[in-house]
């Protein structure tokens, strides 16, 4: 398969393109391999160059953006043009658009004419309903493949392809076999040492597919092999749990999840609770975690003690720590860690205190050193990190290693 991304906007860095990733998720479990994706701005040649090149590399090509209702809105003039099909207006989808509009304004309101272009479709498309929005989507054949074109709103998509797309191809028969995947999930260890060591383990890898992906210090492992395919899948097996022992304790997740996703998980499951106290992150490690659904079982509260006095007067640091050693410290981020773990009564204290720049750094303490505090049932410890890259990066880093601290510290 492949993806073509329009819009203008993506090309000009102004929103980032999620559709591509979303897609190929979605894709996935029906066997889906997407041999080519690009991207390109509002731009009648542009995008019809990338339509005819899409359809010499693969079987279906997705196209996502530039059905909506504005004049930078190309694409089903460019399919109809490519195709040699004229535009025909499809009176079911302006039904459909005279509804949401009627629920929206009130009854009576007529449709207006740029509305009117999104009932459009090239003459003998198959017509796919937009059920989270006013713009159809269609396919239709074009030199031996099959397009798909569909809105560019992320919650548009999304209820399309679950909805209309994925049946759409099953009935068709244009997806392969489901594969069968094991994935798991690493942290601290460097993506190219991870890919020597799958060539060092001695399981043999013919019959599967091996993808690793990283996301600010975190490599995802995908290990994909045919659902027919008994030998490939074992084999996978086999790696995955060499794999394993392997990376022992740098195992973040076996299942392949997100950091974040298993260090709730693991909260969760054994009950634990716990309390963060964070400065240079501002919140960060709070906000990933609490992006995960279930975790107020475990997660009682966090604290952004971004100055001094704020870790004196709310986490209890004594002004002498501070004094002798700095606010970037293993004795502040030790004491911090035990201050919000006690104020919380939390089974774990998670502290972070750092410099994330640009400026701040010192000879002693640079841009970029962050010192983490890690409190257990009562007993504390400290650990430091020097992360390089802007003040984002830092931050980002910053807030992951938190979280793998605290999942290597759940009793």
């Amino acid at each position: 398969m492949a993806l073509v991304c329009t819009g203008t906007e993506l090309t000009a860095g102004r929103t980032v393109d999620t559709n591509a990733a979303r897609l190929a998720q979605a894709l996935a479990p029906l066997g889906a391999r997407i041999v080519f994706h690009v991207t390109v701005g509002d731009d009648r040649a542009a995008i019809a160059d990338a339509v005819r090149l899409a359809c010499a590399r693969a079987r279906v090509v997705i196209v996502s953006g530039g059905l909506g209702p504005t004049r930078d809105d190309l694409t089903r003039d460019v399919l109809a043009a490519v195709s040699g099909r004229p535009l025909v207006l499809h009176r079911p989808s302006l039904e459909r658009i005279a509804e949401r509009l009627a629920a929206r304004l009130g009854p009576g309101v007529p449709v207006p004419e740029n509305n009117r272009l999104q009932a459009l479709v090239p003459r003998g498309s198959e017509v796919l309903p937009n059920p989270a929005g006013t713009a159809a989507g269609f396919a239709l054949r074009l030199r031996g493949a099959w397009i798909v074109a569909l809105p560019g709103v992320p919650r548009e998509l999304d209820a399309m392809v679950e909805q209309d797309v994925l049946p759409w191809l099953r009935r068709k028969k244009l997806a392969r076999r489901a594969t069968r995947a094991r994935a798991l999930t690493l942290f601290g260890i460097p993506e190219s040492v991870a890919d020597d060591a799958i060539g060092r383990l001695g399981v043999p890898l013919d019959g599967l597919e091996i993808a690793l992906t990283v996301d600010e210090g975190a490599v995802k492992i995908i290990l994909s092999s045919s659902a027919g395919d008994r030998g490939a899948a074992r084999r996978a097996d086999v790696l995955h749990c060499a794999l394993r022992r392997r990376f022992g304790n740098a195992m973040a997740s076996p299942e392949g999840l997100p950091l974040a996703e298993a260090v709730a998980r693991t909260l969760i499951r054994r009950r634990r609770t716990v309390a963060l106290a964070e400065s240079c992150t501002g919140g960060l490690v709070a906000r990933k975690l609490a992006a995960v659904p279930g975790i107020s079982a475990s997660f009682l509260e966090a604290v952004v003690a971004y100055a001094n006095r704020s870790k004196i007067r709310r986490l209890g640091v004594p002004p002498a720590l501070i004094r002798r050693h700095g606010a970037v410290s293993a004795e502040v981020a030790t004491a911090m860690a035990r201050g919000i773990a006690r104020t919380a009564g939390a089974d774990l204290g998670v502290a972070v205190t750092g410099i994330a720049g640009p400026g701040g750094g010192t000879a002693e303490k640079p841009v970029g050193l962050v010192w983490f505090g890690v409190c257990a049932r009562g007993r504390a410890r400290a650990e430091s990190r020097r992360f390089r890259g802007d003040r984002r990066e830092v931050q980002e880093r910053a807030a992951m290693t938190a979280l793998d601290l605290l999942r290597r510290a759940i009793p």
